[in-house]
């Protein structure tokens, strides 16, 4: 009797180990299989039109509006500064305005 409960219990086992590495080879069958439907990070990026981007208004705390500032207030007070004007076109630049940044730069 109790041989036959060993085998019994050992048949229970490798039956319920078979039927979960089926279930484990078929999780991962089907996760894999989705891979490679999804868009490619590169294909995502490709699809941006940055032309019609809009950049969010900048706070006031951000230190590329503090940096703008600066260099607007030193633009100001040395309008011939070819230094001031750079930084004050590259900061304008950062930020997203190109025309303004070019007219800074033509005005030196």
């Amino acid at each position: 009797m109790v041989k036959w409960q060993g085998t019994v219990r050992c048949l229970r086992h490798r039956i319920a180990w078979k039927l979960m590495t089926g279930v484990a080879i078929i999780a991962l069958t089907a996760g894999c299989g989705r891979l490679g439907k999804k868009d490619k990070p590169r294909q995502r990026l490709a699809a941006i039109d940055y032309s019609k981007a809009e950049r969010p208004p900048l706070k006031a705390n951000h230190p590329l509006y503090l940096a703008t500032a600066y260099w607007a207030e030193q633009h100001r007070k040395k309008p011939a500064d070819p230094k001031a004007a750079l930084n004050y076109a590259r900061n304008l630049k950062a930020i997203g305005s190109k025309a303004k940044a070019f007219s800074v730069l033509a005005r030196t």
